[in-house]
């Protein structure tokens, strides 16, 4: 074996090392540099499409998925859910259940919820032109898993901002990220994004929502929830979420 053949002896193994070196810090910037849209960059990238109809026909084909409990869905939701809707060609909302676990408000009831408010905003005319396809589903396994059945190219979540919700997420994202390698199909994760609310709606959370009926049902009083989501599940969102 001549002394100039015998460096190419150790050639896979440097690229075997080289490529999951990259891998790893690609997974490594995926987790700890999570992608996050602000709300200004939201409105930013519907006035560059308005204008770009060929991004928009790019993207009428992709599939997304929006995943949360929307426990109770509510204004911020809506909010995130029409950006997502004039950006791509589907977006399916996911509800996560887990079937061994019991529900104050069934993960199928929230879905219920969901779809009438996107009825009201999607289908009435209010939202304006292109829509996506959306779907609402209750999922019982992996969401990641199934967001790669479906095709889907993004998983997102939303956030009121990072500061605000990230240290929840962040376990999700984790998971998002390692899982797939880990339990298989043995595929690259999908990329999880973070869509931050519009300010007006910062405040709003499903937690406060459930506080503010167990205050009122506490006073005796009539909850106000129209300033936190649709008229048209207000009543419903009583029904379910109150004792009496």
């Amino acid at each position: 074996m001549s002394m100039l053949s015998f460096p190419f002896l150790y050639f896979p193994a440097i690229v075997v090392v080289t490529v999951l070196s990259v891998s790893f810090l690609r997974l490594a910037y995926m987790m700890f540099r999570p992608r996050i849209i602000s709300h200004e960059e939201q409105q930013a990238a519907r006035n560059v499409r308005t204008m770009d109809q060929q991004a928009v026909q790019n993207t009428r084909t992709t599939t997304v998925v929006f995943a949360g409990s929307f426990n109770p869905p509510h204004h911020g939701h809506i909010s995130l859910l029409d950006h997502l809707s004039s950006k791509y060609g589907e977006v399916i909302v996911v509800i996560g259940m887990n079937p061994n676990k019991r529900y104050d408000v069934s993960p199928h009831f929230r879905a219920t919820l969901v779809r009438k408010m996107v009825a009201e905003k999607f289908h009435s005319g209010v939202a304006g032109n292109h829509r996506a396809t959306i779907r609402v589903e209750v999922v019982t396994g992996l969401i990641w898993r199934y967001a790669m059945s479906q095709n889907a190219k993004t998983m997102y979540r939303g956030i009121r901002t990072w500061k605000q919700d990230g240290p929840s997420e962040q376990h999700l994202l984790n998971q998002n990220t390692l899982w797939p390698l880990i339990l298989g199909p043995l595929k690259w994760p999908l990329p999880t994004t973070f869509l931050e609310g519009a300010p007006k709606y910062r405040r709003i959370s499903s937690t406060l929502i459930r506080n503010s009926l167990i205050e009122a049902e506490e006073r005796g009083t009539e909850p106000d929830l129209e300033e936190f989501m649709p008229a048209s599940i207000t009543e419903f969102v009583k029904n379910a979420y109150t004792k009496t």
